[in-house]
């Protein structure tokens, strides 16, 4: 092509990008009316909706199965709790619970994994869907896409982009998309910087950790610093990402970050889910599970506290992406895990 054709296209792209990403944007604000009127017409009858949001939904409920139920798109009564929680945060980062009863209370209306189908009911040439009464005498079946919302956004988007021009796409630090290979002659990999776990601004000058990737790439990154508060009664650790068992964060890591030429919104769920597991035996058969069922080969690092520092534990083919003289001092260790 002539350059005035490469920049007309280009153009062209960037045009489909932000009509796609306003479109996007408005189904996200249908999504958040239409799980209101599905509380509303709980058990009753099904409601119209968006393509995308039977896409959405289709997804969320394979993924809530493959997880065997630690990422739950059933969870919204209590994710609703901890928002107001985090709504209320102060300046010295402490804010108070939720109430514990009421924590109880909504786990109840998270649906068991293997009966996930039995209640949300998809019908995908009608575009409804219907939410069964699992009874009447707990709370309500509320749905909840944090945590898989904006990877398929970013996937939306993506479309529009594969086999063009190379690139960057970013939906926020916590989802990257990596486009071609590297556009420079003088350097065939893109360099990603990962930031250090701190749930204050860091006083490193040096980088924390930096990653050689060459090729077409997504990458995810879930941490406890991304949001968070300390309890005001005993100063514990909360943060945004809550077992759907317990009703609470775990806090068995930092950190946990994964990529792979997957679809982001499958790296969104993973990463958010090893967060919840606490061995790296448990971490290793889960990457595994997505790895077989997603036909795709996944590379993760699990960033954990270490002696006034970090220790990294990290599968063989994240390892091979560390730029060496770009590992910060904090870095205390880093345990390769074989496959």
């Amino acid at each position: 092509y002539e350059p005035q054709a490469i920049e007309a296209i280009k153009s062209r792209l960037m045009l489909e990008a932000v009509i796609k990403a306003e479109k996007i944007e408005a189904t996200e604000d249908e999504i958040v009316e239409k799980v209101k009127e599905m509380a509303k017409n709980y058990g009753k009858e099904a409601i119209n909706v968006d393509p995308l949001l039977i896409d959405l939904v289709n997804k969320g409920v394979e993924l809530t199965k493959l997880t065997k139920g630690i990422f739950n798109i059933t969870m919204g009564q209590t994710i609703s709790l901890w928002s107001d929680a985090f709504n209320n945060i102060d300046n010295s980062l402490t804010a108070d619970d939720p109430n514990h009863e009421e924590i109880g209370k909504s786990l109840t209306s998270i649906i068991n994994y293997e009966e996930i189908d039995n209640y949300i009911k998809i019908d995908q040439k009608n575009s409804t869907i219907k939410i069964e009464n699992k009874d009447d005498s707990l709370m309500p079946v509320l749905l909840n896409f944090g945590g898989i919302s904006k990877g398929f956004a970013l996937d939306q988007v993506n479309d529009l982009f594969l086999n063009n021009q190379p690139g960057i796409i970013s939906a926020g630090s916590s989802s990257i998309s990596l486009k071609g290979t590297f556009p420079l002659s003088n350097r065939k990999y893109y360099l990603i910087n990962i930031r250090e776990p701190s749930f204050y601004k860091s006083s490193q000058q040096e980088v924390f950790l930096q990653l050689a990737l060459e090729k077409y790439t997504n990458i995810s990154n879930s941490g406890d610093y991304e949001k968070f508060f300390f309890t005001k009664d005993t100063n514990t650790l909360r943060s945004h990402i809550i077992n759907a068992s317990t009703g609470f964060s775990d806090n068995y890591h930092r950190t946990a970050i994964v990529f792979s030429d997957t679809y982001s919104y499958v790296l969104d769920v993973l990463s958010t889910t090893l967060m919840n597991l606490e061995t790296i035996d448990e971490i290793k058969e889960m990457v595994k599970r997505f790895e077989d069922f997603y036909k795709t080969s996944i590379a993760y690092c699990i960033i954990d506290d270490f002696e006034n520092g970090f220790k990294l534990s990290v599968n063989e083919k994240f390892n091979e992406c560390i730029v060496e003289n770009k590992i910060s001092s904090i870095i205390k260790d880093i345990q390769v895990i074989k496959n």
